[in-house]
C-alpha cells in the first residue's frame, strides 16, 4: 500500500484503472499515502482525513457517513443534545433528566442514517426495525435480570464501614450475565439485517450495530429507573455532582460502549468486500472483543458503586469513558483498514467499488474534482463511501451537468454545511425535549404525594427481658437486664468479663454472650415452638444448632442472627446484616453521647453514602421496660438512591436510638426499597427478631 498499483487485466471491456497524477498526495484507487517511497497510512483516517486514525471522535467514529458531509452538525446536535439532560439533572428534573439522556445518542442516529440514507431507497421500517428491535429486547432483558433476578436487593447500597460484604449472585447477575447475554441479544436484529445481500457492506453492519446498541442502552436506563415515574419524579435540592455524573454515564458513555461494542462484533461478521463472512474466527474474535468491553465496564460499574456517594458516580462515569475511548479507537482502525483493504482488494480482482466516481464526480469532503473509477480522493484522501446519499448518488451517474454541493475547502478540512445544520439540531433537540417532557409528566401524574407516617409499619418493641420501667430511675448500680445466671456457670461468666475489659470484641466476649443469651430461653423455645406470646415481635426462633456464630456482639448488646439474613460486616461495635429484601445495621457511640448526637449523625450518615431527598419523621420517644435504658426515640425516613448500574430507586426505613445508664448509645436502623416492609413477613419478622433481642441484651 505504499506505491499505486498497476492496473489489472480486467478483460477487454474492462475500463483502466485511474492513474495518480503527477503530485497527488493519495493513490485514487487504493487510498494508499504516496510520497517518497510511500508510508503506512496512519495520520489520515480514510473516513476523515482531517483526522489520524488513533483519535477518540465519537461523530466520525460512529457516524463514518457523516465525515463527508458536515461533521460539525452532529458535534452542535450532540452537544445541545447532552446539555438538556444535565440542566434538567442539576435543577431536579430527574424523570425528565433520565428520559431526556437515554435518548441522546438514538435521537442522533435516527436522524443521522436519514440524512445520510445509507440504503438509500430502502425503507424506513429496516432502520425503524433495527433500533425498535433492540430496544423491545433490551426492555424485556432488562425486566429480567433487574426485577426478576435481583428483584429487591438493593445492590448498589453499601453501609459498611470501608468493607461491604459481597453478594455473589448479584456479582455474576451484574458482572457476568448482564453484559455477555445482553451483547447477545443486541446483535439479533443487526446479524439478520447483515446477512442480506443488500446491507453486506462492512459500513453497513456497523451502523446496525451502534443503532442497536445505543437503542438497547436506552431501554436499560429507562428500565432500571422506572421508580423515577411513580414516587421521585423531581427533587428539591440535588447534589448535582452525584445526578450529573450519572446522566453524562447514561447519556455518552453507556450508549458508546454498548454501540461500539456491537458495531466491532457486527462489522467483523459483515467482513470486507461482497458478501458477509459469518461466523468466522474474525467474527469471533470481534464478538470477544465486544464481550471483554462489556465485562469490564460492568465490573468497573460494580467497584465503583461499593464507593459512597458523588465519589463513587465520579468514578464510574470515568471508568466507562476509559473504556469507551479504547473502543472508538478499536472501531477506528477497524473501519479505516476495512475501507482501505476493500479497496485494494477490489483493484487486484480487477472489479469495481459501488461508490467508485463516475462521470464529473466531486470528492464528498475538499470537492475537488474526482478522477474516473476513482475510490479515493487524490488531494485529501477522502473515501468517496464517506459521502451521503446526495453526493454518492451524484459521484455515481454520467452527468456532465453535475457540480459541487458545497464551496471548496482546503484539503483534509471538514467541510461546513450550515443549511442543514439548524435543522438536524433542532430535530435532535426537539426530540429530547419532548421525551424528557413525556418522562416527567408520567412522573407527575404517578407521583405519590402520602405523608410519611410511621403508622402500620409492623415493627414492635417487646423484650420480655428487663430490670424495671424508664420511668423510674435506675439503682445505682443498675441491676443488668436479662436472666439470673447460672450458679454453675459462673466462673466462666466472670472470666469471660475480665476478658471483655482487657479486649473489647474477643472470642471470649462473644462467647460469653451467646451463653448468656441462649440461657434466656426454655427449651420449648429453642424447639423452634410459638405460642404467640413471645415478645420478639413473631420472628424467627432459635434451634438446637445455635451457636456463637449465629451471634452478633456488640459489646453493650447483641443479638442473634434469624433464619435468611446474612452478616455482612462485624466488628465490635458495628454490625451490618442483609436479609430478605434489606439491610440492618446496628452500632454503637462511647460515652458520653446525646440522643440529639445519635439521631443527627444518623441522618446525615444517611445522606453522606448517597441517600438523596432525605424525609423523615419527628423523632417520638418510646418507654421499654428495663432501666438499662435511660432513653428511647424512634423515626422513620425516606429517600432516592441511585447508581450508574442499580439505577435509581426510593428507599425507606427507620431509626431506633438508645441510651444506657453509662451514657453509651446505640443506633439500630433498617433500609429497605419503598414498599418491601408492607410486602414481606419475612423482612418485619426479622428486623422484629434482632431489635427486640438487641433491647433485652442491653447491660
Amino acid at each position: 500500500m505504499t506505491t499505486t498499483p498497476e492496473s489489472p487485466d480486467g478483460g477487454a471491456t474492462a475500463a483502466p484503472a485511474p492513474v495518480a497524477p503527477p503530485g497527488a498526495r493519495f493513490d485514487p484507487v487504493t487510498g494508499a499515502e504516496l510520497g517518497a517511497g510511500g508510508s503506512e497510512r496512519k495520520e489520515s483516517f480514510a473516513l476523515q482525513p482531517g483526522e489520524p486514525v488513533m483519535s477518540f471522535n465519537m461523530v466520525t467514529s460512529l457516524m463514518p457517513l457523516a465525515s463527508g458531509t458536515a461533521p460539525q452538525t452532529y458535534r452542535w446536535a450532540l452537544g445541545l443534545g447532552l446539555l438538556v439532560p444535565v440542566i434538567a439533572g442539576a435543577l431536579g428534573y430527574l424523570a425528565f433528566a433520565f428520559v431526556a439522556a437515554a435518548l441522546v445518542v438514538p435521537a442522533i442516529y435516527v436522524v443521522y442514517m436519514y440524512d445520510v440514507n445509507e440504503w438509500e431507497d430502502q425503507p424506513v421500517a429496516v432502520v425503524l426495525g433495527t433500533i425498535g428491535a433492540a430496544a423491545a429486547l433490551g426492555v424485556g432483558f432488562t425486566f429480567l435480570w433487574h426485577a426478576g433476578l435481583l428483584g429487591d436487593e438493593v445492590a448498589p447500597v453499601d453501609f459498611g464501614q470501608g468493607a461491604g460484604g459481597v453478594r455473589w449472585s448479584t456479582l455474576l447477575v451484574l458482572v457476568l450475565l448482564v453484559p455477555v447475554v445482553g451483547e447477545l441479544v443486541k446483535q439479533v436484529g443487526p446479524l439478520f439485517l447483515a446477512s442480506r445481500p443488500q446491507f453486506d457492506d462492512m459500513i453497513d453492519g456497523l451502523t446496525f450495530g451502534v443503532a442497536a446498541g445505543a437503542s438497547f442502552a436506552a431501554a436499560e436506563t429507562i428500565v432500571v429507573n422506572r421508580s423515577l415515574f411513580s414516587s421521585f419524579g423531581s427533587i428539591d435540592s440535588p447534589d448535582s455532582g452525584f445526578w450529573v455524573s450519572l446522566i453524562l454515564s447514561a447519556a455518552i458513555v453507556k450508549p458508546i460502549v454498548y454501540g461500539a461494542a456491537t458495531g466491532i462484533a457486527v462489522a467483523a461478521w459483515s467482513g470486507i468486500g461482497s458478501g458477509f463472512d459469518g461466523f468466522k474466527p474474525s467474527y469471533l474474535r470481534g464478538l470477544g472483543e465486544a464481550l471483554l468491553a462489556n465485562i469490564l465496564f460492568q465490573a468497573g460499574l460494580y467497584v465503583a458503586s461499593r464507593v459512597e456517594g458523588t465519589a463513587g458516580a465520579v468514578i464510574g462515569l470515568i471508568w466507562g469513558a476509559l473504556i469507551a475511548a479504547v473502543l472508538l479507537v478499536r472501531l477506528r482502525y477497524l473501519l479505516h483498514y476495512a475501507v482501505l483493504e476493500a479497496a485494494l482488494e477490489a483493484s487486484s480482482k480487477g472489479t469495481t467499488l459501488k461508490d467508485s466516481a463516475h462521470g464529473t464526480a466531486f470528492c464528498p469532503s475538499c470537492e475537488m474534482p474526482l478522477l474516473e473509477g476513482a475510490n479515493f480522493c487524490v488531494v485529501c484522501g477522502t473515501a468517496t463511501r464517506a459521502g451521503g446519499k446526495v453526493t454518492r448518488a451524484r459521484n455515481r451517474s454520467v452527468d456532465a451537468a453535475a457540480t459541487p454541493s458545497l464551496k471548496p475547502v482546503p484539503a483534509g478540512t471538514a467541510p461546513r454545511d450550515n443549511s442543514k445544520t439548524a435543522v438536524v439540531v433542532g430535530a435532535v433537540v426537539a426530540a429530547i425535549v419532548l421525551g424528557g417532557a413525556i418522562g416527567q409528566g408520567v412522573a407527575a401524574a404517578g407521583e405519590d404525594d402520602a405523608p410519611l407516617s410511621p403508622e402500620d409499619s409492623g415493627i414492635v418493641l417487646e423484650p420480655d427481658l428487663g430490670a424495671g420501667p424508664t420511668t423510674e430511675d435506675a439503682p445505682e448500680p443498675a441491676d443488668p437486664p436479662g436472666p439470673d445466671p447460672d450458679p454453675t456457670e459462673e466462673s466462666d461468666e466472670s472470666s469471660s468479663e475480665s476478658s471483655t475489659e482487657s479486649s473489647n470484641g474477643s472470642s471470649a466476649k462473644l462467647a460469653s454472650f451467646s451463653t448468656a443469651l441462649s440461657d434466656g430461653f426454655t427449651d420449648e423455645e429453642s424447639e423452634g415452638t410459638d405460642d404467640g406470646s413471645g415478645g420478639i415481635g413473631g420472628g424467627p426462633q432459635p434451634d438446637d444448632t445455635t451457636t456463637s456464630s449465629d451471634i452478633v456482639d456488640l459489646g453493650v448488646a447483641g443479638f442473634r442472627v434469624p433464619a435468611g439474613w446474612e452478616v455482612e460486616f462485624n466488628e465490635p461495635g458495628f454490625a451490618q446484616l442483609w436479609g430478605p429484601g434489606g439491610y440492618f445495621i446496628a452500632l454503637t457511640t462511647p460515652s458520653p453521647a446525646s440522643m440529639e448526637g445519635l439521631i443527627s449523625d444518623h441522618l446525615q450518615g444517611l445522606e453522606g453514602f448517597g441517600v438523596q431527598e432525605l424525609e423523615y419523621t419527628q423523632p417520638e420517644a418510646i418507654s421499654l421496660p428495663t432501666s438499662a435504658v435511660v432513653d428511647a426515640q424512634t423515626l422513620f425516613y425516606r429517600g432516592l438512591m441511585a447508581s450508574q448500574q442499580g439505577g435509581t430507586f426510593p428507599v425507606e426505613g427507620f431509626g431506633y436510638y438508645f441510651l444506657t445508664q453509662d451514657g453509651t448509645g446505640i443506633t439500630a436502623f433498617g433500609l429497605f426499597e419503598q414498599g418491601a416492609l408492607d410486602a414481606s413477613t419475612d423482612l418485619v419478622d426479622g428486623y422484629n427478631a434482632m431489635l427486640n433481642d438487641l433491647v433485652s441484651t442491653i447491660q
